[in-house]
């Protein structure tokens, strides 16, 4: 009898210091991987060098997966590590997940059936709070207007069947390896925040689509730009290196400007 292998997937997640947050994780990963019909690897990044007991506790533990552990000599951005990871995939796909994430089942096998054809490049599940209430993980192009609602005038963004859909939250990501290798992966002069509104802009440009999975997660979402000044300046300084980037003038020329022109 002719064997069909099973897809894989290899996981990324940095920890910044999330001991309790990562601990969860991984343990649910050794709890769905039984049943999953996905072959998944995980890649775990302490991007604390300091807190070297981190590591060392998942080093004591035999998991169902293949688990690589890195432990960073200075701390990195939110690409940087993501794309140091990828150096260690093997994968058909490639699983960028935050720590604050929560299983409730299996999303692995969704996403990665996905993947209808080569023109996707990017699937990603639903996302909800812990009070089963929606998430703004599918969002549009973000502008300097957009913001000004968001944050200055306590407005939100586009809500509705028909809200536009440009972009999705980096909290949980999956991409056919191939096409994040052909991206270069994620830009790092970026550091912590649009990485993911960058790539996927990309990725659209490339002529890639994103598509949503049959999946749903929990998101416990920190919303550390609001509470944290140092946040706030990366937030800013990365907004202002997308509004200027080729990638954002040209997605808005093509996917935004045109379409408006012949509305």
């Amino acid at each position: 009898m002719l064997r069909v292998d099973r897809p894989s997937i290899t996981v990324s997640v940095v920890s910044h210091g999330q001991s309790a947050l990562v601990q969860r994780l991984v343990e649910q990963l050794a709890v769905l991987v039984i049943t999953s019909k996905v072959d998944i690897k995980l890649v775990l990044t302490n991007n604390l060098p300091q807190s070297n007991s981190f590591s060392d506790q998942f080093r004591l533990i035999q998991y169902p997966f293949a688990l690589t552990l890195l432990v960073n000599e200075t701390p990195l951005g939110f690409g940087a590590n993501h794309n140091q990871a990828f150096r260690h995939c093997n994968s058909d796909y490639f699983c960028v997940l935050n720590p604050d994430i929560e299983f409730t089942n299996d999303p692995f096998t969704a996403l990665a059936n996905a993947f209808r054809d080569s023109k996707i490049g990017l699937a990603y599940p639903f996302q909800m709070d812990g009070g089963n209430v929606s998430l703004d993980f599918e969002r549009e192009l973000v502008r300097p207007i957009s913001v000004a609602q968001r944050h200055i005038v306590k407005g939100r963004y586009h809500t509705g069947l028909n809200k536009p859909m440009h972009w999705v939250s980096g909290a949980f990501m999956v991409f056919k390896s191939s096409i994040f290798q052909e991206l270069e992966g994620f830009d790092e002069r970026y550091f912590m925040y649009c990485e993911d509104v960058d790539i996927c802009l990309r990725l659209q440009l490339a002529g890639y689509k994103l598509v949503k999975a049959d999946a749903t997660v929990i998101h416990h979402t920190q919303r550390r730009t609001l509470k944290n000044l140092q946040h706030l300046a990366w937030h800013v300084r990365s907004l202002l290196r997308l509004w200027n980037s080729a990638s954002y003038k040209q997605y808005k020329q093509r996917f935004i400007d045109n379409r408006a022109e012949r509305s």
